[in-house]
């Protein structure tokens, strides 16, 4: 049985948000601040995976476990929650472009 290396985990965060681990700077990252993430409640499951994911810790949860976006300051628009979100209840809005 084969085992795959571990990577170094400040670059799979990093891969993860995102970023150019030697270029990325604070204000090339509030550049790519959303406008909104919309959650659909509608059809979220309240199943936790883009408040576990969330590199940014942006999400809580509510009572009923769904995800409300509780610092949307903080999000770099990575898209990890609304490529992970199993039921398509979550859409990242970037400033500007209207999707």
């Amino acid at each position: 049985m084969q085992t795959a290396a571990i990577a170094d985990p400040s670059l799979v965060r990093a891969a993860a948000v995102g970023h150019d681990t030697m270029s990325d700077t604070p204000a090339r990252v509030k550049d790519r601040a959303p406008a909104a993430v919309v959650v659909d409640v509608d059809l979220c499951k309240a199943c936790g995976i883009c408040v576990e994911l969330c590199p940014k810790d942006v999400f809580d949860s509510d009572a009923l476990g769904r995800p409300v976006v509780a610092r949307l300051s903080d999000c770099t628009s990575c898209a990890f929650c609304e490529r992970h979100c199993p039921d398509f209840a979550i859409e990242i809005v970037r400033a500007g472009d209207g999707s």
